[in-house]
């Protein structure tokens, strides 16, 4: 098993080129059996009612991180593993697996949440032209939304403490986390490898945590 890391910050335009392509830049050179993408980069970005938004700086830098680059190394992953040897396996197979993980914020408006929300539902969206773009060229890649559900993680501790979260959602947040209810990081995955094994959902779909 090898594992590399690398930091890069993903709402930075001027190198994301650079930093996907360093990412990724290998793919082309080796042979895989499956490649999956788990896409996950992303953050709450602006938090409060639409109308007190006063700057469009951070508006951007937010959308660039949670839609911009996330689609970017979407298409960047195909791109490579489209021209690598794995492409040759079964055709019966999934080879190449895009997940986007989404968030029940991409289907369901939630007050002083806007931003989330449209990232979640654009990242949405994109994957789900992307998986029937590659359903209709015949190719062996399969792209899911998955919402992992309401986990306890960083995240929802920030949401929980946040005094310009809307008061009924933190309130529900924090009684969540108080009660030990939120879903855990290690079921959510565990949930998500099976979906990706039995690889029965349509192309494209949005699957909850909850849904199976």
């Amino acid at each position: 098993l090898e594992i590399s890391c690398m930091d890069a910050d993903l709402s930075d335009m001027d190198t994301l080129e650079q930093t996907v392509e360093e990412m990724f830049g290998q793919l082309e050179k080796r042979t895989y059996d499956r490649a999956i993408l788990i896409n996950n980069a992303g953050s709450l970005g602006y938090l409060g009612r639409c109308s007190d938004m006063t700057s469009l700086g951070k508006l951007q830098r937010d959308i660039d991180l949670n839609v911009t680059s996330s689609s970017w190394i979407s298409l960047q992953f195909v791109h490579k593993l489209s021209s690598s040897p794995s492409q040759k396996i079964c055709s019966t197979c999934s080879c190449i697996v895009v997940v986007n993980i989404s968030s029940l914020c991409a289907i369901e408006p939630f007050s002083t949440m806007s931003v989330y929300c449209a990232g979640k539902a654009a990242r949405d969206l994109f994957h789900s032209v992307l998986a029937k773009e590659e359903s209709d060229a015949a190719t062996s890649v399969r792209v899911l939304n998955y919402a992992p559900g309401m986990c306890e993680t960083a995240m929802s501790e920030e949401l929980a403490e946040s005094d310009r979260l809307d008061s009924k959602l933190s309130s529900m947040y924090r009684i969540a986390l108080n009660d030990k209810t939120m879903v855990q990081p290690k079921d959510t995955a565990e949930k998500l490898v099976g979906i990706i094994e039995r690889n029965g959902w349509r192309n494209g779909a949005h699957i909850d945590y909850w849904d199976e």
